[in-house]
């Protein structure tokens, strides 16, 4: 009998605690919407022209699966499988491509980094963050030059940047 209670008793301790693992809550994760994408490429494409350079931009949800890709007029057929690259390798490494470029060239041992499928350590790719939580990326390709690439890209994030919340 006494076995039969010390069973008993272990029996629900284990229920009772493994029972707190399983009823938690999903947690919750905000996404960039279409539209807020959508309206992001289009005003990188617009600062771009603006300033003499056309380029493709593609914006990118968290994992860097593209949600908008834009290629604007007149660009060359890699711009926008620059701009791909560069909005994949943001959202994944959760850094700038800029950023990461540096810090590879400043640590060899990392540098096979660079070599992974779809990875691109050129500037023009920027994490787009809510907070500390990287909820997308987008990348530029086409001006001449990785910063002005990343200019339009944060252009493109500053006129959206109020509606990130």
């Amino acid at each position: 009998m006494n076995l039969l209670i010390q069973t008993l008793v272990t029996g629900l301790t284990t229920l009772t605690l493994t029972s707190g693992a399983v009823a938690q809550e999903l947690p919750t994760v905000k996404m960039l919407p279409l539209a807020l994408a959508n309206e992001l490429a289009l005003k990188a494409i617009e600062k771009c022209t603006a300033d003499g350079y056309r380029i493709s931009v593609v914006v990118a949800d968290q994992n860097g699966v593209a949600i908008v890709s834009l290629r604007g007029d007149g660009t060359g057929a890699h711009t926008i499988d620059s701009a791909s690259r560069k909005a994949y390798t943001a959202a994944s490494m959760r850094t700038t491509t800029q950023e990461l470029g540096e810090r590879l060239a400043g640590n060899p041992g990392s540098a096979a980094l660079a070599t992974l499928p779809h990875i691109i350590t050129l500037g023009g790719g920027i994490p787009i963050k809510v907070g500390d939580n990287v909820i997308g990326a987008a990348g530029a390709g086409g001006a001449p030059g990785g910063d002005k690439d990343a200019a339009c890209v944060q252009a493109g994030i500053d006129a959206v940047a109020d509606r990130l919340k």
